[in-house]
């Protein structure tokens, strides 16, 4: 008498014999990996970010000067050292944003060694705006600046007037438009049949480390490898 895991074996081997299973290979392609130049090879710890902001005012200036002569064509362009106590005018420069709790460095050392205290939002009513270009800065302030949306780096323009404070009084912000891009083709060249054609698949979101439940980004992994479907689902994801 033939055991009852016997005969099941039995059975699902003459059942796989007959059923007609299709083998799905997934397509590979071969890439060329041109990232070497973003490797860093040697770390060095001379350059500062006052070049970075440097470089982006020179080669952000001439994109927000075609946005001021399309907004306020009339009222002149001059540099912060040029200001003079009440005349309207506009001035480009690189925004910096003074927050009070932002963390620095120099506090592991001032400060006596004790846990510091875990924040979630470093924005404070304190904080305020200021302006630079290639020769001096000056503090912002006016009712159309939303200190706490805006961020250190941006390049932009301000129209307004300077205070006898040396306050620059903003009524109004410009910023450089979008560049053109470059569109990808429309379609794909005619040589790439439809069989031939390979497809890279981008995920975002998944908050590794997170408090997301991991089973989903399993059922993620596991869709696209093709481990999950039928034979169609799993030809069209391979």
């Amino acid at each position: 008498v033939k055991s009852p895991e016997s005969t099941v074996e039995s059975f699902l081997s003459k059942m796989a014999e007959d059923m007609e299973v299709e083998v799905i290979t997934r397509k590979t392609a071969s890439y060329e990996n041109n990232s070497e130049r973003f490797i860093v090879k040697q770390r060095t710890y001379k350059e500062q970010y006052a070049q970075l902001y440097f470089v982006r005012l020179m080669q952000m200036t001439p994109a927000v000067l075609t946005a001021v002569k399309a907004n306020s064509p009339k009222v002149p362009v001059v540099k912060i050292l040029d200001l003079e106590d009440g005349v309207e005018c506009i001035v480009v420069g690189t925004l910096y944003k003074e927050m009070t709790l932002k963390p620095t460095i120099l506090d592991e050392y001032i400060k006596e060694r004790s846990t510091p205290q875990a924040l979630s939002n470093f924005v404070t009513e304190g904080d305020y705006l200021e302006l630079e270009d290639e020769g001096s800065r000056m503090r912002l302030e006016g009712a159309v600046l939303d200190v706490s949306r805006l961020v250190t780096g941006i390049v932009l323009a301000v129209q307004g007037k300077v205070r006898t404070d040396g306050v620059f009084d903003v009524y109004q912000v410009i910023y450089s438009q979008y560049s053109e891009q470059a569109h990808p083709p429309a379609t794909l060249p005619a040589q790439i049949s439809l069989a031939d054609r390979r497809y890279v698949a981008f995920a975002s979101g998944l908050d590794f480390g997170g408090t997301s439940d991991p089973l989903l980004t399993q059922l993620l992994f596991d869709y696209v490898c093709g481990f999950l479907g039928g034979c169609q689902e799993v030809a069209r994801v391979g």
